[in-house]
């Protein structure tokens, strides 16, 4: 995953937004090197899927913000798509982890 772009919008009323733009791909490089790697854990899951993510968070008043989540992806049955909803469960669980975990948002 990749941080595309980060932009800091400052709206009329004074509020400002941060947006966060985040891309995956995969490469034939990247195939071997996973063909390559033999880890012995039955846990390691490799992102393969292309995907865009953005992550934007609004100013809403001096001690609480809007947090939006989204992700695009091409799926190619239902099954897949449920798995893609799962892992951006997992990806905002982590991220708020990390976040609050070292006190980067004050309350």
């Amino acid at each position: 995953m990749c941080l595309v772009q980060r932009s800091e919008i400052e709206l009329l009323d004074g509020k400002r937004k941060f947006k966060f733009y985040y891309v995956l791909g995969d490469s034939k490089a990247n195939a071997r090197s996973r063909d390559a790697e033999l880890t012995g854990q039955d846990d390691v899951q490799w992102v393969t899927e292309r995907g865009g993510y953005s992550l934007t968070l609004s100013e809403v008043d001096d001690s609480s913000i809007d947090l939006v989540f989204d992700s695009l992806g091409c799926f190619k049955s239902e099954e897949h798509a449920l798995g893609h909803f799962t892992m951006f469960g997992r990806i905002v669980t982590r991220w708020d982890q990390l976040v609050f975990a070292s006190n980067l948002l004050k309350f």
